[in-house]
């Protein structure tokens, strides 16, 4: 899973739309649909917006990450 995705699976399950989200963190939210679409990428500081806003330590949010792009495969017998 992409960084945009990560964000927009959050922001959607806390129930909140772009444009509650992107006023809080000062975005168009035009700006948020990009970033969670993977068109374009967030600063830093935007990024931890973001997470702030969603009540997540940066270090949750990217193990959050980190789970979502496990693969898991088993070799044939």
């Amino acid at each position: 899973m992409n960084l945009g995705t990560q964000l927009k699976k959050i922001r959607t399950d806390k129930n909140l739309t772009l444009a509650e989200v992107a006023e809080a963190v000062d975005l168009t939210a035009s700006s948020l649909s990009q970033i969670e679409n993977g068109k374009i990428a967030p600063s830093i500081n935007t990024l931890e917006s973001l997470v702030s806003h969603y009540r997540l330590p940066m270090s949750e949010f990217f193990r959050q990450m980190e789970r979502t792009d496990l693969v898991i495969s088993r070799r044939s017998e």
